[in-house]
């Protein structure tokens, strides 16, 4: 059943997916069982495998326990209270603590951007956001980490041993609890596969299996609804909050970093229309883009000389087919690949016109590096299906890469470049003053801008255009591209402010 309503909050495990403690507690780990299996015979030293297997994600003890049951060896469970040099479970758990916090000091804490990228994202739109670990010294690592203020709840193995809560599905329904959400409403973003289990177990609506280490197929197998090595890319239904009422806060984002403005064509500078040719781009916002005197990029799916003749503003850049065509203020740049690649377009369009181009409602739409199937006006189902045949047939035969798109599929060079990357190829080249980066903010309708807002990371805003109940990586959303308009006209006004003052 399709989900209709928004997630409320997210639930980040510490150790693998937000912070590289993993790796600390690993040699820690290591160290301590290598320790006390050398006095064993015919033992293997520990290994990454023992440790993803029957170590990560557990209370201490418990992964002392479950590890020497997986070489057949028992010790007593002694007490909490064990010193570090005694041969008990607890012992070996509290001897591993020791080294951990060792480690802690000699090498500090590392964070995992992406992640911290998606956790500041998802504040900046309304979520609830928690911290969870089994970990006893979770807040310590937290603070050294800076991580504390950017969240409402942290809930470690200190919290659970007072609240006297078992493993991970008790530790996460404790943070949905104090989040004050169901667990239906929240995800969860593990990478240990004992979490993704723990996960299942507590009927989180999403439990995202974060895979650091290469063990997708591992965290599939333990259920994970889905799996991602980058948390920032990581998109699920949210509702956005409007860009139009908090301009306030897009500008203390921005501090002191120089504005750089990109936007896609169709369905945000310029109405959606049935009829590709059709798309203009008014007056009133052509205006809007000469107000700014900062650099201005158009990033769109059309080929770049007519992207220029639609909007017709002169001393900025026009990125045509999706970014694989750049030009302006002097700059050049096209993909040999794409060059290689016309003869294969051209074939596909040949097909595309024999198959479907006589079918009612169908527009064959030809651009220099890609080709362009509309079926925003077809009306019949069967249609619809010869048209997805059609174009499946033309991307075996060709090569070439299926792009979706809003009532539309293309066909373009299978090259790794996209809106992302050509955002990113134009943020090198900006002619911008001073050591600080540029403050980018991108705004964009359809699938293809998606690659855009997950290159943003924390270089700006992404403006999703349309509803904001959504699955978009964006930060904020206007509704359409008249609240476009309004927006670029508030954003000018603090450029020129900012000049001002």
């Amino acid at each position: 059943m399709k989900r209709r309503h928004p997630f409320q909050a997210a639930i980040f495990d510490m150790d693998g997916v937000l912070t590289r403690t993993a790796d600390l507690h690993m040699q820690a780990w290591k160290q301590v069982f290598d320790d006390y299996l050398s006095g064993e015979s015919d033992q293997q030293p520990f290994s990454r495998a023992d440790y993803l297997e029957y170590v990560d994600g557990k209370p201490r003890y418990q992964g002392v326990e479950d590890f020497l049951h997986s070489r057949q060896l028992t010790l007593p469970y002694g007490k909490p209270a064990d010193s570090a040099d005694q041969d008990t479970i607890c012992g070996l758990g509290n001897r591993k603590n020791t080294r951990f916090l060792q480690l802690l000091e000699e090498k500090g804490v590392d964070v995992f951007e992406d992640a911290v990228a998606a956790l500041k994202r998802w504040r900046r739109g309304g979520m609830k956001l928690a911290i969870i670990t089994a970990s006893r010294n979770g807040q310590q690592v937290l603070e050294q980490a800076g991580l504390t203020d950017i969240v409402d709840v942290i809930v470690d193995g200190v919290v659970a041993a007072e609240q006297e809560l078992g493993g991970k599905p008790e530790i996460m329904l404790e943070a949905a609890r104090r989040l004050d959400v169901a667990p239906a409403d929240a995800v969860i973003l593990e990478d240990a596969t004992a979490g993704v289990r723990a996960g299942r177990e507590g009927k989180f609506g999403l439990v995202v299996g974060v895979s650091r280490n290469g063990n997708e197929k591992k965290l599939e197998e333990a259920g994970a609804h889905r799996v991602a090595s980058d948390v920032y890319a990581v998109s699920f239904l949210r509702q956005l909050p409007s860009a139009l009422d908090h301009m306030e806060d897009i500008s203390a984002w921005q501090g002191t970093r120089p504005l750089a403005v990109f936007l896609d064509f169709d369905g945000t500078l310029a109405e959606i229309t049935e009829e590709p040719g059709q798309a203009e781009i008014s007056a009133e916002a052509r205006s809007a883009l000469e107000r700014f005197s900062c650099p201005v990029a158009v990033i769109s799916g059309r080929d770049r000389q007519d992207l220029e003749s639609r909007v017709n503003v002169e001393g900025i850049f026009y990125a045509g087919n999706h970014g694989f065509d750049i030009a302006g203020k002097g700059h050049q740049h096209t993909l040999p690949e794409a060059d290689n690649a016309v003869k294969d377009v051209d074939h596909a369009e040949k097909m595309a016109r024999e198959r479907v181009g006589d079918l009612p409602g169908v527009i064959i739409e030809r651009k220099r590096y890609s080709l362009a199937v509309h079926y925003r006006k077809v009306k019949s189902e069967d249609v619809l299906e010869k048209v997805q045949e059609a174009v499946e047939e033309m991307r075996r035969q060709t090569g070439l890469r299926k792009r979706n798109g809003k009532k539309v599929l293309e066909l373009e060079p299978a090259v790794d470049w996209n809106k992302g990357r050509a955002l990113r190829w134009l943020i090198d080249i900006l002619p911008v003053s001073g050591k600080e980066g540029p403050f980018i903010v991108y705004g964009g309708d359809d699938v293809t801008d998606e690659d855009a807002f997950s290159a943003l990371r924390e270089d700006g805003p992404g403006i999703y255009v349309g509803d904001g109940l959504t699955c978009s990586l964006a930060d904020y959303h206007v509704r359409n591209p008249a609240e476009v308009l309004r927006f670029l006209h508030k954003l000018a006004d603090i450029e020129v402010d900012s000049r001002l003052g």
